[in-house]
């Protein structure tokens, strides 16, 4: 944690401000993203065991 607190300064300018908060923004989209394809991923097999369900 505290190497993440020496990242930016103690009085950062708003262009360090606006940095770190995009930067932040950034990982939070790309994580997002990345939890819905593994949803969707995970939600192909559920619709191919109901379908090989409602075969049967």
């Amino acid at each position: 944690m505290a190497s993440l607190l020496s990242i930016i300064d103690a009085h950062p300018s708003m262009e360090q401000m606006l940095i770190f908060s995009l930067m932040g923004f950034g990982v939070v989209m790309f994580v997002l993203v990345i939890l819905s394809f593994l949803s969707s991923f995970i939600g192909v097999f559920f619709k191919a065991a109901e379908a090989a369900k409602k075969d049967k």
